[in-house]
Parts: C-alpha cells; sequence; structure tokens
C-alpha cells in the first residue's frame, strides 16, 4: 500500500470514530453515550473496542466516584438474555494509580441501565491495591443511587463471558471462563419493562484502556 493511500485510510478511520464519538450508532452495536467526549468507538470485523484514557471514567453514583463512563446502548423491553465475550488487556500496571488514591481498577462491564442511578453492572476487572494485581468479576445493583449488591469474586486475568439473564423483577448474573463458571445469586430489581442493555469501560487509572468485546448477543423471550 502506498503511503498516500495509508495515509488516507488512517484519516477515515480517524474520522468514522470522531462521527462516532459524536453519537452515531453502531451497526449491531447500538448508539453510543460518551460523556466526557474524550472516548474512541470502533466495530468491525465482529469486535467492539472502547478506548479510554488514562483518567477517571467510572459507573458509580457513590460520593468520592463519577459516574462519567462510556457505553454503547440498545434498548430492549421484557424478559431476555443477553451475553458478550470480554478480551483484552484489562489488568493495571503499578504506579497508574490517579492522584489521592492508593488502588487502580479498570474494567469492561455489561449493564442493565435505567439511568444513572438504577442500573445493574457486571464487570470483567482487574485490581490493583498493596503491590498485587487480581483479577475480579465484579457484580453491583444499584437503586436510586445506592449500591444494593457488590460481589467480587476473583477470576483468571483472561477472556471471559459476562451473562445476564432478566425473568420479570430477577437479574441473574453469570461469568465464564473456559469450562469454569460462575453464577451470582439471583437478585429482585424494581427495573421497568424497558431498559437498556449497554457495554461499557471503566477506567480509573492513568493508564490508557481499550476495552474489547465480541461475540454479542441479545436473546428476547416471549
Amino acid at each position: 500500500m502506498s503511503r498516500k493511500l495509508s495515509c488516507a485510510c488512517a484519516m477515515l478511520w480517524a474520522a468514522n470514530l470522531l462521527a462516532a464519538a459524536a453519537g452515531q450508532e453502531l451497526s449491531g452495536w447500538g448508539k453510543i453515550a460518551d460523556p466526557e467526549k474524550d472516548c474512541q468507538f470502533n466495530a468491525a470485523g465482529g469486535k467492539l473496542t472502547i478506548a479510554v484514557p488514562g483518567t477517571p471514567h467510572d459507573f458509580t453514583p457513590l460520593p468520592g466516584y463519577k459516574n462519567n463512563g462510556p457505553r454503547v446502548y440498545q434498548e430492549i423491553e421484557g424478559d431476555f438474555t443477553v451475553e458478550v465475550k470480554v478480551g483484552g488487556n484489562i489488568a493495571p500496571m503499578k504506579g497508574t494509580e490517579l492522584p489521592g488514591k492508593n488502588i487502580v481498577f479498570r474494567a469492561a462491564t455489561l449493564l442493565i441501565w435505567l439511568d444513572a442511578e438504577n442500573f445493574v453492572r457486571l464487570d470483567r476487572g482487574g485490581l490493583y491495591k498493596n503491590g498485587k494485581t487480581v483479577a475480579t468479576a465484579y457484580f453491583h445493583v444499584f437503586k436510586d443511587g445506592k449500591r444494593i449488591v457488590e460481589l467480587a469474586p476473583l477470576i483468571k486475568e483472561e477472556p471471559a463471558y459476562l451473562r445476564i439473564e432478566r425473568k420479570g423483577n430477577t437479574i441473574t448474573a453469570s461469568v465464564r471462563q473456559g469450562t469454569a463458571k460462575r453464577t451470582f445469586p439471583s437478585q429482585k430489581t424494581t427495573l421497568p419493562a424497558k431498559v437498556q442493555v449497554a457495554l461499557g469501560a471503566i477506567n480509573a487509572s492513568t493508564q490508557p484502556l481499550q476495552a474489547e468485546f465480541s461475540e454479542f448477543s441479545i436473546k428476547a423471550k416471549k
């Protein structure tokens, strides 16, 4: 490929990212929400990537945290099962703590979202604290801005399938890596029939993050 053509392709790719960040819908994935307008989104070859700079991006409506993470979402009504594979390098690096913080956390997440204070969140996450890095499946339920469920079993630092099933007001979440599967206790919610299913990225570090999603499926149930 000539240098001139290569530059043209790079400019087109960058333009597509900028257009996406402005609110474009990504076919097969959903619409973009980028509160800080500083993330990049790309959907190609059956994979969605969300690139997040090394600044605070989170989905936590609690004092001292941010609730400004980027996400790609679509609406769904009634009962459903959603599953996605999360790849990429999630593990945080030593020395990438944000100013004033003593831990580092990064994650790619699957969300069942009503609004910024009411949602379900299932992460493939990575935590660095006290000189140790661990991988975790992090499950949260937020209601009216309060976290009413928080579970975080350790998993392997490798790709994982995140899955959430909704039946009426009951949510069941699970994480699978190879033949190993962890199913969380089912939770009762007060979410309405119509909600959003979203894929998002969390970065509480100075290290840029690229969250990678593939094998995304939503199955509605009658």
